[in-house]
């Protein structure tokens, strides 16, 4: 009895043993076997797919090519969808400041910029999001960059502007006839208060600047412009000057004056037309009278 069921326990060990190594051969056979190859629809599907990425592709080394797995495909759509219509809407606004203050660089730029906006659309439209996702992030970068040139320059502008604000807002106060007319007082006060917002806004322009928000700085400087060119128009009025000549010294007077020239040189219509956000055609502007 013990000797039959030795038998059958080794009969079973033994068949175990021929599970376990034919288990293991076909597991080394599969992992031998070459890769099968693609099949002409797998092949053309490739081939459809990847024509741009791989146009793409071409351009980077292997240690500067950004990753192209499922993961970093999810993040970039969600990226992509956002730079899409934040640097459209950046590019807009770029539009209106290089059509108002045409500069040679600024318009070559601004061409960049709009090509580099169609390169990333085209990558978007034929599904290569990755691709796109990195042409948006330096289109992003150059309008940034551009729009720090035009900081400058509103920063420029707004300063010129403001000092023109506060020889002439000195002058009033300064005239012995302004305290005694209660016209000419309230004109003053309401004036100065012009002045001191502008100023306020200039600071916060310069806050964003520091921040690198330089399209929020663009926007303070086109509010504090507005109420510098307020001030100006009201106090410098040539016509008005003229009228009331008499209620100011040879001195003051001379004062005005060159500040009114200092003002008609700031082609007042396109600042004001700028700060709407519009276009002012040179056409509008030959049409538009002179003071």
């Amino acid at each position: 009895m013990k000797t039959s069921t030795m038998r059958v326990f080794g009969i079973i060990m033994m068949a175990l043993c021929l599970v376990v190594a034919g288990t293991a051969v076909a597991q080394d056979s599969k992992a031998a076997k070459p890769e099968e190859k693609k099949t002409a629809s797998d092949k053309e599907s490739d081939k459809w797919e990847s024509s741009e990425i791989q146009k793409e592709r071409a351009k980077y080394k292997e240690d500067q090519r950004p990753e192209e797995n499922y993961l970093a495909k999810f993040k970039s759509q969600e990226i992509v969808e956002f730079l899409i219509k934040e640097n459209l809407e950046k590019i807009y606004m770029l539009k209106v400041v290089v059509s108002n203050f045409p500069q040679d660089s600024w318009n070559k730029e601004y061409t960049d910029i709009y090509n580099g906006y169609k390169k990333a659309m085209s990558l978007f439209y034929k599904r290569d999001v990755i691709y796109s996702r990195v042409e948006l992030e330096k289109n992003k970068k150059a309008i940034n960059d551009l729009y720090k040139k035009m900081a400058d320059k509103y920063r420029d502008d707004t300063e010129k502007m403001m000092d023109v604000c506060a020889e002439t807002i000195l002058i009033i106060s300064l005239n012995a006839k302004t305290k005694s007319d209660p016209n000419k007082m309230k004109e003053f006060y309401k004036n100065l208060m012009r002045i001191r917002i502008a100023y306020g806004q200039m600071d916060d322009a310069m806050n964003a600047y520091r921040d690198l928000n330089f399209q929020t700085s663009l926007f303070h400087f086109r509010v504090a412009k507005s109420y510098a060119i307020r001030v100006m128009e009201e106090l410098l009025d040539k016509e008005a000057l003229e009228k009331n000549k008499d209620l100011y010294s040879q001195e003051e007077y001379s004062g005005f004056t060159k500040l009114t020239g200092e003002k008609d040189k700031f082609n007042i219509p396109v600042h004001k037309a700028d700060n709407l956000n519009r276009i002012l055609s040179e056409k509008q502007t030959a049409t538009r009278p002179t003071n």
